[in-house]
């Protein structure tokens, strides 16, 4: 999980709060890293606004692996390789 991300000339910025889903190509996934948001979370003094925005992300983040929808439809990588060869012969 991330902030939003924005655009810098060419560099593109967000801030990894280090919380990761990790899906294998059967649909099964884990959370991994929890314990390394916990720490950073109070060493960097995350606002308690921001762990709760973080929790709700997370939870969407799932019902949307469990339910193939979004990025975890199977639609999703075709439809987006086909918009990047797409992209690529209009440089």
């Amino acid at each position: 999980l991330a902030s939003p991300f924005s655009l810098d000339e060419k560099t593109v910025c967000y801030i990894d709060y280090d919380l990761d889903i990790i899906v294998q190509a059967d649909g099964s996934y884990e959370i991994a890293d929890e314990d390394e948001f916990l720490q950073n979370k109070e060493k960097y003094q995350y606002p308690q606004a921001l762990i709760e925005q973080l929790k709700v992300n997370q939870t969407i983040l799932q019902e949307w692996i469990e339910h193939g929808q979004g990025p975890f439809s199977r639609d999703f990588i075709p439809q987006w390789l086909a918009k990047a060869e797409e992209l690529s012969h209009d440089q």
